[in-house]
C-alpha cells in the first residue's frame, strides 16, 4: 500500500511542480514585457542629450551690464538661469532667466555695484525644471525691491560657471 501511495504523490507532484513553473515564468515574462513597453515608450529620457555651455569674454572683463551667451542642448520642460557671485562671498545673487534661442540662450545682468570696478565676478549657468522655474520665477526682485538671494544653487540638471572681472570703465546698471 505504501508503494502504491508513493507513486500517486510521484505522479502528481511533477504535474503541480511543472504547473507552478509555468505560472511564474508567465508573470516574469508579463512583467519583463511590462518593463520593455515602458522602456520603449520613454527611451528618450535616457538617450536624450543635455548640455550647457557659458561663453568665455573676449578679453576676460565684462561691463556691469552684461549679456552672457552660451549654448545649450535640455529637455523639454528646463530652463536656463544665470547668477552671479562676487569673489568671496557666499551668496549667488540677480538670478536672471536666460532667453532661448536656436540652441543657445542669453541673459542681460547687472553684475555687481558701481563701485564694484575691477573687481573679481563668477557668472553661474545652471538648467532646472517646469517646478523650480515656477519658484524662481515668482522672486520679485525689481524695484522698489533690493538684494533677494540665493544661498545656494537649487537642484540643477547641469551647472557651469565662468570668473570674471567687472571693467573699470561701464558703470550704468542694466
Amino acid at each position: 500500500m505504501n508503494a502504491s501511495k508513493n507513486a500517486a504523490r510521484s505522479t502528481s507532484h511533477p504535474g503541480t511542480i511543472w504547473t507552478a513553473i509555468g505560472a511564474i515564468s508567465g508573470i516574469v515574462g508579463a512583467a519583463i514585457a511590462l518593463l520593455g513597453v515602458s522602456v520603449a515608450n520613454h527611451w528618450w529620457i535616457f538617450k536624450q542629450p543635455t548640455s550647457l555651455t557659458i561663453d568665455a569674454p573676449s578679453n576676460g572683463s565684462i561691463p556691469r551690464c552684461a549679456t552672457i551667451t552660451g549654448s545649450m542642448s535640455l529637455p523639454s520642460g528646463y530652463s536656463v538661469w544665470v547668477a552671479q557671485q562676487g569673489s568671496g562671498q557666499p551668496n549667488y545673487y540677480n538670478l536672471t532667466k536666460a532667453t532661448a534661442a536656436s540652441g543657445g540662450w542669453s541673459a542681460t545682468m547687472t553684475v555687481g555695484t558701481a563701485a564694484d570696478r575691477g573687481k573679481p565676478f563668477t557668472i553661474y549657468v545652471f538648467a532646472t525644471n517646469d517646478q523650480i522655474n515656477g519658484l524662481l520665477g515668482s522672486i520679485l526682485t525689481g524695484p522698489p525691491k533690493s538684494f533677494y538671494y540665493l544661498s545656494s544653487l537649487p537642484q540643477q540638471v547641469i551647472e557651469k560657471s565662468e570668473n570674471v572681472v567687472r571693467n573699470g570703465a561701464d558703470t550704468a546698471a542694466c
